[in-house]
């Protein structure tokens, strides 16, 4: 079933690709710079676009800890679950099982995708607050952070639009960020550090 998975993943993949470079100019860098082995990919997050966008040039499945509400959109919410992404409820207090699963998925070698910001940006770019998840998973098991910038999307899909809109959207990935280092804070500290790390380079 995985292999048949990957099979329809991959030319679903080609498809959507060559749409969305139509559609939008789409294009991606960088995706050479994503590490063998499991990694936390983690970036702005300004479209429900977003995890189609970051996955089209990335042959691996990148395992996405998305909003839940994705899921329920039609088509995108089918697309994003054969992409490889699983639900996370972002209210206050409800990430635990989403956190757990996600340090199953690196602990296996895995890539798994956060959008630190916890909801679509207001404004297109990567918002003040971010939510700790993705330093906590990178110092937790030791897999590197990958930043990611993504462009243009909140032109194509912001969150007050019902359908998506021609845009220009170029994704890039960053050179990975390793936490061992990071280690020798303390937690929270560390963190804040990571996370204002990953704030600079996206």
């Amino acid at each position: 079933r995985r292999r048949r998975e990957a099979v329809i993943r991959d030319a679903l993949r080609a498809v959507v690709e060559a749409l969305f470079r139509v559609l939008f100019t789409y294009d991606c860098t960088g995706e050479e710079k994503i590490p063998e082995g499991a990694a936390v990919i983690a970036a702005n997050h300004p479209s429900y676009l977003d995890p189609l966008l970051l996955s089209l040039q990335v042959k691996r499945p990148i395992r996405f800890m998305a909003w839940d509400a994705l899921f329920r959109v039609p088509l995108l919410g089918a697309l994003v679950r054969l992409f490889g992404a699983f639900p996370v409820d972002v209210r206050a207090g409800r990430g635990g099982e989403a956190y757990d699963a996600a340090r199953a998925l690196l602990r296996a070698g895995e890539l798994v995708g956060i959008f630190p910001e916890g909801k679509r940006s207001r404004e297109g770019w990567m918002e003040p607050e971010l939510r700790a998840g993705a330093a906590r998973l990178a110092l937790d098991t030791g897999a590197p952070l990958v930043p990611a910038s993504i462009r243009g999307a909140f032109r194509a899909w912001p969150y007050f639009r019902a359908v998506p809109g021609l845009a220009k959207i170029h994704v890039r990935y960053h050179e990975a960020i390793d936490p061992a280092p990071y280690r020798a804070l303390g937690e929270e500290e560390a963190v804040a550090a990571l996370l204002a790390e990953l704030r600079r380079r996206v």
